[in-house]
């Protein structure tokens, strides 16, 4: 039997009833319905209901405080409604998502490893970052090919989107080909004025469970900034240790910069965009993302380590795809550094 399936969550939410076969039921309402028009906003939907509809013409969809009257379809596949916040600042944002072996196998394959993820496998640590895309229509996209500021991130004017670094707890494996769910809030949100112009800083949280069970809790931290200037002087980033106790140097080339933008459905500009990188963002070549640097760390420390319980990472300085990376660990700390010794990102893990 073919149906929907409905998932609520306890904050306000928009339901978007844009749909051909949507259908005003003749006179008046049936029951306490209300026609709702072909699109329905600001609907107050109450938390912790859910139900199913069945393979019939017409039915009458109770969803909490809201009645909709449509046209179901006849086909026999199982169809999920998802209902996004109206007002994301105001509460919380929630993704499901299968985690599908094949991606993350491809990942393996982009790193220069051999394949070993399987339906059931732990995926290794951030991997969950193949996943959750958030796709947006063109006409929702920055210029640098990101979306807008919207919704959990507020719009503090400034252009340029840089992730700063993040901080994870690892409670249970992530299991591939298994439904996962990630709630996101925004816990703060603040606009400075730094030596370089003002800058904006957010930090997001994300926990995702798996079989209802928290496997997963990040911090997200990202910069806005204004765009450069000519004149402005240049940031000096920091000179990295060299008293690493084991290193790998990794070379990073466009091929896998754009496998790594599009595994994740990143798409900012200046990690393929050459001239953009250059000409509008001020950098030297493409930039070389600063999860993928987080992620070859985090490989580093469970090489270590074994299973991670914390990370937390901060990016300090851009790599660019043409230069040559080192992977640095010592007793739990861990950094990048650049060809030219400056310390492009640094890490603790245990």
């Amino acid at each position: 039997m073919c149906g929907f399936r409905f998932e609520f969550v306890p904050v306000q939410m928009k339901v978007d009833l844009l749909r051909p076969d949507i259908q005003r039921p003749a006179g008046a309402a049936i029951g306490n319905g209300k026609f709702l028009g072909l699109c329905a906003q600001n609907v107050a939907i109450e938390p912790d209901r859910s139900g199913d509809v069945g393979n019939r013409q017409h039915q009458m969809i109770d969803c909490g405080n809201v009645w909709c009257h449509r046209q179901l379809p006849l086909s026999g596949q199982r169809h999920i409604l998802r209902f996004m916040n109206d007002d994301a600042t105001q509460g919380e944002h929630r993704q499901t998502d299968v985690l599908d072996p094949a991606r993350a196998a491809a990942f393996e394959i982009a790193l220069g490893q051999a394949p070993t993820i399987r339906q059931g496998s732990a995926l290794p640590p951030f991997f969950h970052q193949l996943y959750f895309w958030a796709p947006q229509p063109p006409d929702q996209l920055g210029r640098d090919g990101h979306p807008k500021v919207g919704g959990l991130i507020p719009d503090m004017g400034l252009p340029r989107r840089m992730w700063a670094g993040g901080r994870l707890e690892f409670h249970a494996p992530l299991l591939a080909g298994v439904d996962a769910v990630k709630t996101s809030v925004l816990e703060s949100a603040a606009r400075k004025d730094g030596r370089t112009g003002p800058l904006a800083f957010v930090t997001l949280r994300h926990d995702i469970h798996q079989n209802g069970q928290l496997c997963l809790s990040e911090w997200h931290d990202l910069v806005y900034r204004e765009d450069p200037s000519p004149d402005a002087p240049r940031p000096v980033p920091p000179m990295a240790a060299r008293d690493e106790t084991d290193r790998h140097d990794v070379a990073f080339s466009s091929t896998l910069l754009f496998r790594y933008s599009a595994l994740t459905f990143n798409g900012h500009r200046i990690h393929y965009d050459l001239d953009y990188a250059r000409d509008v963002e001020g950098y030297a070549g493409l930039v070389v993302h600063g999860p993928l640097l987080a992620q070859h760390l985090m490989l580093l420390a469970q090489s270590h380590l074994g299973t991670l319980r914390r990370f937390a990472f901060r990016a300090t300085a851009p790599l660019m795809h043409f230069e040559t990376a080192s992977l640095c660990w010592k007793d739990g700390d861990l950094w990048v550094r650049g060809p030219d010794g400056r310390q492009c990102m640094s890490a603790t893990a245990d």
